[in-house]
């Protein structure tokens, strides 16, 4: 209903100040609550880590160590699912029974996604104290920033954009293809030429590796500045420095940069497959930069068909889940009309395997309303394999970066024919880091583009996050609150 907010309620700035100023309370307030069991405290983070560590040791338990896991990953989660489901529950119940409902409640009741508020409409929201993600002060010189997996289509056309992913994979399959990672210089050369004293990297599920690690300090020490790597305080792998929440920076000179995803309404912006669309349609239609192009998506597939061909080894039609990654709730199709189309999806969709109890939790709880694609070719490799490109950038108020670009080539040659409806092989198509696919160096003569092509993205995210919320403390101050300390070298920071 409001993936696209002015046609329902029109321009933001043309409201009564009194409807800016709810919706905006009711964004942070969702914000608020979407977050708030997040960490519960150091007993919640040492629980996590005591079951994670648990089933690691459970090497040969294949009933027993899954269910240990699933336990873990419930034991982190459920709570901060739980709360938000149970306040919007709450919003919803008051809105049957009030004469006169605020709109919050109205919006629950009728469970519609508010979050699409902040994607380009609203101005001056609020970032979460402890879960920041783009902040800058400029007297301080001190930053917090975002690492974003930009995945990109090759075509003769021109790089497409895909999605956005925070989180993204920094897997030691793709550190060993580089003697040097780019990845890692261009972060640490972004850092020292911006003139920060201090680089705090937050990693993600996928950690940092020792292999990373290595270069990480070694790179800083060249350059004469400190590098502080901190992982997840609830699944720690390596031995770095922990957290649970975004370390403020509250010295100058420090540059904090996470790889970690949050739930937040900035993070929504840059990871929703929905979202980070409008974003960029915004930004291309305002600046009108073709540095990368955007595929339309829709609900309705009508404008996207054609004629089929059955010996065509391609399909037509890409259906997503906007809020999964992995791979996870997408689906490929080869159909001639829209009723084909979603009668092959349905069929399939109620004929899939089952999933785990954890998995199926996080589908109730994310956005259902699937969208759909046209699927765009790549060029095939010679041995019929098909490739995508991820890209590495990173997002501050301050600038944006380019770090590095690397190809995500395909498991599984590609049939000589496909027949009409649902994909049932996906393996050919689906591109994934779960799958056996490898990794490959972008070849020297697509470096330009790949690179102009992620930082088009990049300077649209950014354009998108700077329009629509508080990014400095003129505004709004992200500074620790009582009891929160700035990070130091092997302490947990909360």
């Amino acid at each position: 209903m409001l993936a696209d907010p002015e046609e329902v309620l029109g321009e933001f700035d043309a409201l009564p100040e009194p409807a800016r100023r709810e919706l905006l309370r009711l964004l942070d307030e969702d914000g608020l609550w979407r977050m708030a069991a997040y960490d519960l405290g150091a007993w919640h983070s040492a629980v996590t880590r005591t079951l994670w560590r648990t089933g690691a040791r459970l090497r040969h338990g294949r009933v027993v160590r899954p269910f240990v896991e699933l336990l873990a990953s419930g034991f982190q989660a459920a709570p901060y699912f739980a709360v938000h489901a149970a306040y919007r529950r709450a919003l919803a119940s008051r809105a049957r029974l009030s004469n006169r409902p605020r709109l919050s409640e109205v919006l629950a009741s009728a469970d519609v996604e508010v979050r699409n508020l902040g994607v380009r409409y609203a101005r001056g929201l609020k970032q979460s104290r402890s879960y920041p993600g783009f902040w800058h002060d400029r007297e301080r010189h001190a930053t917090v920033g975002m690492i974003v997996g930009i995945d990109f289509i090759e075509s003769e056309k021109g790089h497409w954009f895909i999605e956005g992913n925070m989180d993204c994979g920094l897997l030691p399959e793709r550190t060993a293809i580089y003697g040097e990672d780019p990845f890692v210089n261009g972060l640490l050369d972004f850092a020292a030429t911006q003139g920060y004293r201090r680089l705090a990297v937050v990693a993600g599920n996928s950690s940092i590796e020792p292999q990373m690690a290595r270069q990480f300090r070694d790179g800083a020490a060249a350059r004469s500045f400190a590098v502080t790597l901190i992982e997840d305080a609830f699944h720690p792998r390596f031995g770095h420095s922990r957290c649970v929440r975004v370390p403020a920076p509250v010295e100058p000179g420090v540059l904090v940069v996470r790889n970690r995803h949050y739930r937040t309404n900035v993070d929504y912006v840059v990871q929703h497959k929905r979202a980070s669309s409008r974003a960029l349609r915004f930004y291309q239609e305002e600046t009108g930069d073709q540095s990368f192009l955007l595929p339309p998506i829709s609900a309705d597939p009508a404008s996207f068909l054609g004629p089929v061909d059955p010996t065509d080894p391609f399909p037509n039609l890409v259906f997503k889940f906007p809020e999964r990654d992995k791979g996870e709730g997408v689906f490929f199709l080869k159909a001639a009309s829209v009723s084909q189309a979603r009668e092959a999806l349905a069929e399939t969709i109620r004929s899939a395997p089952a999933v785990g109890v954890l998995t199926r939790l996080y589908s109730r709880l994310d956005d259902g309303e699937g969208l759909f694609q046209p699927y765009i070719r790549t060029p095939m490799l010679p041995d019929r394999r098909l490739y995508r490109t991820r890209a590495h950038v990173l997002l501050t108020p301050a600038a944006v970066h380019f770090l590095s670009a690397h190809r995500v080539i395909g498991s599984k040659s590609l049939p000589k024919e496909l027949p009409t409806g649902v994909v049932r092989d996906q393996e050919p198509y689906m591109i994934s880091y779960q799958g056996a696919a490898r990794f490959g160096v972008v070849p020297p003569e697509a470096e330009a583009g790949v690179r102009d092509a992620a930082l088009g993205v990049a300077r649209g995210l950014a354009r998108a996050l700077s329009f629509g919320f508080q990014t400095g403390p003129d505004v709004s101050s992200i500074s620790a609150p009582t009891g929160r300390e700035p990070l130091a070298a092997g302490k947990e920071a909360r």
